[in-house]
């Protein structure tokens, strides 16, 4: 049987960036799963690299990684009360989304995410929000007001395709059902994970 191998294989950069992060840091607790991979987050337990879901169980002088997905401001505040050292392996791309939601709400946007409501990257961009952003797995669950402003944001590993047909595609139906097309201030934001899309396109 022969075996082909895409042409790019493994982590992101973002995900190397966070192992490394953990590992120069070990003995630590990582918040959350460090990285969606059950296998190295079993593994990176046999170097000291714990994950922890309730911040209730950290100690002051604790080492505490911020896994790659991220996480809301209060969950940093709570670290630094706590009395924790705090070490950030957010990804950068996930960071940028963070930066366009906080800049986006605080000139009262109202923020639309794209993306499970489940994920852990999402939960974290949702803490950057000045108010409660509105979060969408299908189209048919936005829902705005005549005149209302407001920024669209994706999870970053949402499929490009998927968020052209289902947004931008789109994006003129919704002003013709709505007839707020004129009204609205409209931002559409996406930083996308390059990686995960160029491997994507290589399988």
């Amino acid at each position: 049987m022969e075996i082909i191998k895409a042409e790019h294989l493994g982590f992101c950069n973002g995900v190397k960036r966070a192992i490394n992060v953990a590992k120069t840091h070990a003995p630590c607790l990582t918040y959350k799963e460090l990285i969606h991979n059950k296998k190295v987050v079993d593994g990176l337990k046999n170097e000291g690299i714990y994950p922890v879901h309730d911040l209730s169980v950290v100690q002051s002088g604790d080492n505490v990684v911020i896994a790659a997905h991220g996480a809301a401001p209060s969950d940093f505040e709570k670290l630094a009360r706590i009395g924790a050292n705090v070490y950030d392996a957010t990804c950068p791309m996930v960071k940028k989304v963070q930066e366009i939601v906080r800049e986006y709400s605080t000139k009262g946007y109202k923020i639309i995410i794209l993306g499970d409501k489940n994920h852990q990257e999402v939960q974290g961009i949702c803490g950057f929000s000045a108010e409660t952003p509105q979060i969408a797995a299908d189209f048919d669950e936005i829902s705005l007001e005549d005149g209302e402003k407001f920024a669209v944001v994706t999870q970053t590993t949402f499929f490009e395709e998927k968020f052209e047909n289902y947004f931008i595609i789109k994006y003129a139906s919704v002003c013709k059902l709505c007839k707020m097309c004129y009204n609205n201030d409209v931002s559409i934001r996406e930083v996308k994970c390059s990686d995960n899309k160029f491997k994507r396109r290589k399988l």
